[in-house]
């Protein structure tokens, strides 16, 4: 009923490459089921990935209090041929956190697949996320909108709404149209980056973060 569009949606996944953490990913594949683990060897994996991500991020310029990292293990139930990612919420292995693993990865496989089921665990990989934080921010407050248009309507065409609807006159307007009023579909709202179709029955608007609101009478 209720649907946020945000500024150049036609481009909106280069922000989040744009305005993203820096971020290294590490992984060491460790193919054990878990009543075969060796957990001196696991835990030296561990220990040897955390530090390349902490010697990473050192040569990069960040301090150890903007350094975040994160452990996490990729597995399975024995026998399964696809493994699922779960967060290692201690930095060490021991028998105490691969109870815990089991039952997070019982939870994980329960919201993903609807279910869970009482078969041991297999060890596929072990990963490292290496995460540097900016000390400056680097997400804008807002994105500014281009308001240099002197019109608010840019024209109106015929357009087809589906059997029940069919054609119907319907306004053309740019985003920047919208920042004073709500505006009943149908309505096309054309960018330079993307095209907004807001049906009959549902209603545009502007946000404060210059999104479009549309909202289902």
């Amino acid at each position: 009923s209720r649907i946020l569009i945000p500024p150049h949606p036609g481009v909106f996944s280069a922000f989040g490459l744009l305005f993203a953490d820096v971020e290294h990913h590490f992984v060491r594949s460790h193919h054990r089921a878990f009543s075969e683990l060796d957990l001196d060897a696991v835990n030296g994996i561990l220990r040897s990935l955390l530090q390349e991500g902490t010697r990473l991020l050192f040569e990069e310029g960040f301090s150890e209090a903007r350094q975040i990292l994160l452990a996490q293990v990729d597995m399975k139930y024995k026998g399964q041929t696809s493994e699922l990612t779960v967060n290692v919420s201690d930095k060490e292995f021991t028998p105490e956190s691969l109870t815990n693993l089991g039952e997070m990865y019982h939870q994980e496989h329960e919201k993903t697949y609807g279910y869970r089921v009482e078969e041991p665990f297999q060890l596929v990989g072990i990963r490292v996320i290496a995460r540097g934080i900016s000390e400056a921010q680097r997400l804008p407050d807002r994105i500014e909108l281009d308001s240099d248009s002197d019109s608010t309507k840019l024209g109106g065409r015929k357009v087809y709404f589906g059997p029940r609807d069919r054609w119907m006159d319907t306004p053309v307007v740019p985003r920047v149209g919208l920042r004073d009023e709500r505006i009943a579909g149908p309505l096309v709202i054309e960018e330079y980056d993307s095209t907004t179709v807001v049906p009959p029955g549902w209603e545009a608007s502007l946000d404060s973060a210059s999104n479009i609101v549309l909202t289902l009478e």
